[in-house]
C-alpha cells in the first residue's frame, strides 16, 4: 500500500482554494524561502519540534535519549541539542508535558481518503473540497496521482498548492485528477528567486506557462519587505501573468508574517526576520496589477 509522508491535515480551511476545504500537507519541498512560514514542511523526514516554553525540565526525555540529543544541566534546565537527534520519537512517547513533538508521519491512501471525504457536504455546499499543500506535495506526485484520481472517483474538487519547482512530469502527471493549481510565485528575477529560495526561477516559469494551456490558476504571491515588496518587480510580475492569458483566475498578495520564526526554533534552527509590508505598500503593489487588467486581492 503506498503511503505519502504528511505533517498536518487542516479540516474547515478557507484559504486554499475555492470553498470550505480540507488541506492536506506533505512533508518535503525543493525550495528552502528563507521566509518560510511552514519550515517544519522542508524536510521529507519526520522531525522532533522542541517547545521550550512547555517544557517543565522533568528529564524524562533525557533518561530514554540514546543519541544523547536530550541533555539535562544544573537546576533541571533542559537543552535539545537537534544536530544529534537521530528522530528515533522515543523523547516524543514519555514527554509528559507535551514539549516534545514529532512532525510527519506515514499516511496511507485509504486514511487520506477517509479524512477527505468527511467533510463532503461542506464542499457541496460551499464549492470547496480538497487541498494538498506542502512543502511540495509533487515531490510525491506518484502518490498523489493515485489519492487524486481516488478524489476525484468520489466526485470531490481537488486543488493542488505547488511552487512548480519540479519535473514537468510529476506537474503532467497529476493533471487528469486536478481541478485547480495554486501556484506560489516568489519573485520575478532569477538571481534574487536563488538568494532567498535556493533556486532560480526558470523551471517554474516554464512550468507556469505550460500549465496554464491546461487548467485554471490561483497565483499566491508572499509580500516580503526588503525582496519582493517593489513596484518594478510586481509590474514584471503582472505583466508576464498576463502572457498566460485568462487560466489565471485570480492573484493573492499575502502580506508576510513571521510565523515561520517560532517554528525554526522548535526545530533548532534560526530563521531571518523580514519587515512585513503596511497597508498602503501592500494597495500599492496591487495597484500594479489593476493597471494591467489583473484581477488581484490582498490578505
Amino acid at each position: 500500500m503506498k503511503r505519502a509522508m504528511v505533517y498536518n491535515i487542516q479540516h474547515f480551511s478557507l484559504h486554499d482554494g475555492s470553498g470550505i476545504r480540507t488541506t492536506i500537507f506533505l512533508k518535503g519541498c525543493s525550495l528552502h524561502c528563507a521566509w518560510c512560514h511552514n519550515p517544519e514542511s522542508i524536510s521529507s523526514q519526520m522531525q522532533i519540534l522542541f517547545d521550550a516554553q512547555k517544557c517543565i525540565g522533568c528529564g524524562a526525555c533525557a533518561k530514554v535519549c540514546r543519541a544523547g540529543a536530550q541533555q539535562m544541566e544544573e537546576q533541571s534546565i533542559h537543552r535539545y541539542e537537534a544536530a544529534k537527534c537521530v528522530q528515533c520519537g522515543a523523547c516524543t512517547e514519555v514527554c509528559y508535558a507535551g514539549a516534545m513533538e514529532r512532525c510527519g508521519q506515514w499516511k496511507s491512501q485509504s486514511e487520506l481518503l477517509e479524512e477527505g471525504i468527511r467533510d463532503r457536504q461542506l464542499y457541496e455546499n460551499s464549492g470547496g473540497g480538497v487541498t494538498f499543500s506542502g512543502g511540495e506535495p509533487l515531490l510525491q506526485a506518484e502518490f498523489l496521482r493515485e489519492i487524486c484520481m481516488e478524489f476525484k472517483q468520489e466526485g470531490i474538487h481537488v486543488a493542488i498548492d505547488t511552487a512548480l519547482q519540479v519535473p514537468w512530469e510529476a506537474v503532467d502527471s497529476v493533471l487528469p485528477y486536478a481541478d485547480l493549481f495554486l501556484v506560489d510565485y516568489k519573485v520575478d528575477d532569477s538571481e534574487l528567486h536563488q538568494k532567498y529560495t535556493g533556486a532560480r526561477n526558470d523551471r517554474i516559469l516554464q512550468n507556469l506557462s505550460r500549465l496554464a494551456e491546461k487548467k485554471p490558476i490561483y497565483i499566491r504571491i508572499p509580500v516580503i519587505g526588503g525582496v519582493n515588496d517593489n513596484e518594478e518587480n510586481m509590474r514584471q510580475t503582472a505583466a508576464f501573468l498576463q502572457t498566460l492569458g485568462g487560466s489565471v483566475k485570480q492573484v493573492d498578495l499575502l502580506s508576510y508574517h513571521d510565523l515561520g520564526i517560532q517554528k525554526s526554533a522548535k526545530l533548532g534552527k534560526r530563521m531571518q526576520r523580514f519587515i512585513t509590508p503596511d497597508a498602503q505598500q501592500m494597495q500599492r503593489l496591487a495597484q500594479c496589477f489593476s493597471e494591467l487588467g489583473v484581477e488581484v486581492l490582498i490578505d
